[in-house]
């Protein structure tokens, strides 16, 4: 075999090794790559207290981006509220809804259940958090943080409500709620109607006010150059 020969067979070898290797990641990025998820807030949440409980809640405009080549569920948005004097509670996505602009209202359309992402798309929705625990009234103003954690299903088990148990964090986003004043009632005591069951009490706020969302991270939804961890996973 002469030099030329040599230089050719190898040069034969690599365009094959290079083929072989787009294809496979080509086949990946489009078919493959496990949902990749990414949640972003608004720039501003309406606040106010639950019906009928002392529990805070925030109706919130979110964007869910899905970067990955399957579509992604998810499961549950979950987190924390940690107040000025640095205490912190428990906050839980409990409805998904719709703004009515022209009312100046949030429109429920039921408890929570799962979101569809997807693939290579965004969603946008309205969505409902709420403090798990009642907190003392009035909630005073200044600067609250709220960091969330996005929870989708374990690779191989069934999206579904009996697969909440089988789900992993997905996605974070942590930002500043600037509260401008105390959310308070009119009157100096919240009315709770007796034997109310927070489950099944309405989804609406009361004497809401705006929260401006600062610090937010992520601040926007972004594509991402995948790198080698992405691609071994």
């Amino acid at each position: 075999m002469t030099l030329a020969d040599a230089l050719t067979l190898c040069l034969s070898i690599v365009a094959l090794v290079f083929s072989i290797t787009t294809f496979l990641y080509s086949t990946y990025e489009q078919y493959l790559k496990a949902p990749k998820l990414q949640l972003v807030l608004g720039r501003e949440l309406k606040s106010g207290y639950l019906d009928g409980t002392r529990k805070l809640g925030f109706w919130a405009p979110v964007v869910l981006a899905n970067q990955g080549a399957v579509d992604a569920v998810v499961l549950e948005i979950r987190g924390t509220l940690t107040r000025p004097d640095t205490t912190t509670v428990g906050v839980e996505w409990y409805t998904v809804g719709d703004y009515d602009g022209g009312l100046g209202q949030f429109v429920p359309r039921g408890w929570t259940d799962t979101l569809i992402v997807s693939s290579r798309k965004a969603t946008t929705a309205w969505i409902g958090l709420r403090t798990k625990t009642d907190l003392p009234y009035p909630v005073p103003a200044g600067v609250y943080t709220l960091a969330l954690e996005v929870d989708a299903p374990k690779r191989g088990h069934w999206a579904g409500r009996a697969g909440r148990a089988a789900s992993r964090p997905a996605t974070s986003w942590t930002g500043q709620l600037t509260l401008q004043e105390s959310v308070a009632e009119a009157s100096d005591s919240i009315k709770i109607e007796p034997g109310l069951n927070v489950r099944n009490s309405a989804f609406n706020l009361r004497n809401t006010q705006m929260a401006e969302v600062t610090g937010a991270t992520p601040r926007s939804v972004t594509a991402l150059i995948p790198g080698l961890k992405d691609l071994l996973e």
